[in-house]
């Protein structure tokens, strides 16, 4: 559900301003007009906190994290997580994998799940019965850890990625499922994603640091590495400009990472294990990542310390009628900027 709400500090985000995004204060701005095409024209400076653009980034951001554009539904209105009553949604099956499945993914159509014995089923949601699938078999090796589906770029459909604990990323043209490349990896690999632009990758795996590939006509071949966490890595993303990524390790390290300038940009160190994390299509700038169980994080990413902590609370019932809200300061990650110096939330 919706969690940061509009200028005027209601709305969905749980009482006492908490609602809102903080505007920070010693973060640093981005000053480079990346992803500002929404900006409003006027001479206020968006990264002041105080512009009308920080009200427009605030109730778009609110409405993406709601997983629409709805101009109709005022903000303070409630609703469940998913799945709740309140809810009017049709749903048809449109996969029976016949295997359990330890991943899925889905972009532009394509649905597709892997197994615990590399078991791997896509599926084109668009088209009808048999002609939608686009391959059902095994992918060899082990278990599948993580798949993911590149986006569409001109001609180029997209790949899907498929990680395996045999420390393999298999790598496949859509839709055809031709396989293009194999890249052997040191470890296990838990999580993959391609740059915006389809030139550089970067992978997690069963190790404390995280690796970047360079694509080429021949396959993809390792650049280059970054650490600071001490547990293998969960996951990991690319900010929607392929300037910076991010990725998530087990003993609860959220890594910001400049790869061309080659350095952290904020390092963020949770309570408990990172497991997820995304940025925001632009042109938000938002950088999402989320612990264990119960607790998300959302960061502004014009401000690596401008941050809201979200609680989810449990289920309840089937309805699944949960709500979002502030967590108490005690879960509030440590975060450090480059120079590794701690920084003060606001």
């Amino acid at each position: 559900r919706s969690v940061m709400s509009d200028p005027d500090g209601g709305g969905d985000g749980g009482g006492g301003g908490g609602g809102r995004l903080n505007d920070g204060g010693s973060g640093s701005s981005d000053d480079d007009g990346d992803n500002d095409d929404h900006d409003d024209g006027d001479d206020d400076d968006d990264s002041d906190g105080n512009g009308p653009g920080d009200d427009n980034r605030r109730t778009l951001a609110a409405r993406f994290l709601d997983g629409h554009l709805d101009e109709r539904r005022p903000f303070g209105s409630r609703r469940p997580l998913r799945g709740g009553a309140g809810l009017s949604a049709s749903s048809s099956t449109v996969m029976r994998p016949g295997f359990q499945a330890s991943c899925m993914t889905y972009r532009g159509g394509i649905i597709a799940a892997g197994g615990q014995s590399g078991e791997l089923d896509v599926r084109d949601v668009r088209l009808p019965g048999d002609a939608g699938t686009l391959y059902r078999g095994n992918t060899e090796g082990s278990v599948n850890n993580a798949l993911h589906i590149s986006p569409v770029r001109g001609a180029d459909a997209g790949q899907l990625f498929v990680c395996n604990n045999d420390s393999t990323i298999k790598v496949y043209r859509l839709p055809d499922m031709h396989r293009t490349s194999t890249i052997q990896t040191s470890v296990p690999a838990n999580y993959v994603a391609l740059s915006p632009d389809g030139q550089s990758l970067v992978s997690v795996g069963d190790c404390t640091h995280g690796t970047l590939y360079r694509a080429t006509e021949s396959g993809y071949f390792p650049v280059s590495t970054f650490d600071g966490a001490s547990d293998s890595g969960m996951g990991c993303g690319w900010a929607s400009g392929g300037d910076v990524l991010a990725a998530a390790f087990q003993d609860g390290t959220v890594v910001v990472w400049d790869p061309r300038a080659g350095k952290h940009v904020r390092k963020y160190s949770l309570q408990s294990a990172a497991r997820c994390v995304k940025f925001s299509p632009a042109p938000l700038d938002l950088l999402a990542f989320s612990e264990n169980e119960d607790v998300a994080h959302v960061v502004d990413c014009r401000r690596w310390d401008a941050m809201q902590h979200l609680q989810v609370a449990p289920p309840s019932g089937s309805a699944l009628e949960g709500s979002a809200g502030d967590v108490s300061p005690s879960r509030a990650p440590d975060v450090r900027d480059a120079s590794g110096t701690s920084q003060v939330w606001p």
